[in-house]
């Protein structure tokens, strides 16, 4: 009587095993070289620099200006309780929020057109968005006035 082999080499033929020792024996001759690392802590140094680099310029300018304003809004939003709902465009959530706090209307109302501007418009570069930033600011200095 065999001993039942199936549960340990599932499905394991002779052609199977030959051709993995063929690829192991010819990884077997790739010789890899020597990396020598300096004595003092140079490897060290040198990866706090590189990651404090990269840090540095995912913070610079990494991502859409515009986006990072409109979420910045959209967060005080929600620390508010009034979150986007799904597929609404912020038109229709400023509808809402007019509905809520009819007040935020100048505000709101300048955020929204320039934000609008901005992304669907020509492109205006550093100073439209340096309007809507302003913008956003005066929107959520008088959302805290109001809550």
């Amino acid at each position: 009587m065999q001993p039942d082999t199936s549960l340990i080499l599932p499905s394991s033929t002779r052609r199977r095993f030959m051709k993995k020792a063929g690829a192991a024996s010819a990884l077997a001759g790739v010789t890899i070289p020597h990396v020598w690392a300096a004595e003092d802590n140079t490897v060290g140094v040198a990866l706090v620099v590189g990651l404090a680099l990269l840090g540095w310029l995912r913070r610079r300018g990494m991502g859409d200006p515009l986006r990072r304003e409109l979420d910045r809004c959209l967060l005080a939003f929600a620390s508010q309780g009034w979150l986007p709902r799904p597929g609404e465009t912020l038109s229709q959530l400023a509808a809402r929020l007019r509905q809520r706090w009819p007040e935020l209307e100048p505000e709101l109302g300048a955020f929204v057109a320039r934000y609008e501007a901005q992304r669907f418009g020509p492109a205006q570069g550093r100073p439209g968005v340096r309007e809507l930033r302003r913008s956003r600011q005066r929107l959520l200095r008088r959302l805290r006035q109001l809550a």
